[in-house]
């Protein structure tokens, strides 16, 4: 099997950018060579920025909340190409800001809820459906991650 190469859409000014992509390299087993880190303030993504790629990881955000639309042209160019990865069946994951911003593009609701922040670790449930999927099966039922959000996907 050929080397997977991954689109990974960063919605970042700050200094968590390099962290947050070293995190992805160290967890998820890929090398940097498969990573390859798209910076949505650089340059708008567009869909063929799609090409060649195996899937999309749609990383998290520090300052902006998706509920707020305080990046209306880069979040109207990230949800169109959540749109267009679904309709090419490309595999993709959102980690926090981008859970929530695929959320919003794929019609689901995003709400601003403070009195809910979560900052610090949690720990996280496996579902069921997790227990067949290939790229979650082999994850432990339950793990600590690190959550720092005010958004809450209510639907």
């Amino acid at each position: 099997m050929n080397s997977p190469k991954i689109l990974f859409l960063q919605v970042r000014k700050d200094a968590m950018k390099e962290q947050e992509y070293n995190c992805v390299i160290n967890k998820s087993g890929l090398r940097p060579e498969e990573l390859h880190s798209f910076d949505i303030f650089e340059r708008l993504i567009t869909p063929e920025d799609l090409e060649g790629y195996d899937g999309m990881f749609i990383g998290g955000s520090g300052e902006f909340c998706v509920s707020q639309n305080q990046i209306p042209t880069q979040e109207n160019a990230i949800m169109n190409i959540i749109k267009e990865a679904r309709n090419r069946s490309l595999p993709t994951i959102g980690f926090c800001y981008g859970a929530q911003i695929m959320t919003k593009a794929l019609g689901g609701e995003v709400e601003l809820d403070v009195e809910r922040k979560e900052v610090g670790t949690y720990e996280v449930h496996k579902t069921d459906v997790a227990e067949n999927d290939p790229l979650f099966r082999d994850i432990s039922k339950t793990f600590k991650a690190q959550q720092g959000h005010k958004d809450h996907i209510t639907r």
